[in-house]
């Protein structure tokens, strides 16, 4: 038996664990360019896809290269 049928046979309740909205906490800079996310996917053979979105303006640029 699992641990998960143990509790479930038991009526044992999940402990969760709630944030109020106010505790999160958001990536915002001030300055455009201070901060960029880059992601970068393998399209096909020797074909990449990169993608840069900007934190402060949330501009995103893509662009593929072979």
């Amino acid at each position: 038996m699992t641990v998960w049928r143990v509790l479930k046979n038991h009526q044992v309740k999940a402990v969760v664990k709630r944030r109020k909205k106010s505790d999160y906490i958001r990536y915002g800079k001030e300055i455009p360019g201070e901060r960029v996310q880059l992601d970068v996917m393998k399209v096909r053979n020797r074909a990449y896809q990169f993608t840069a979105i900007d934190d402060c303006t949330c501009l995103r640029t893509i662009r593929v290269s072979q």
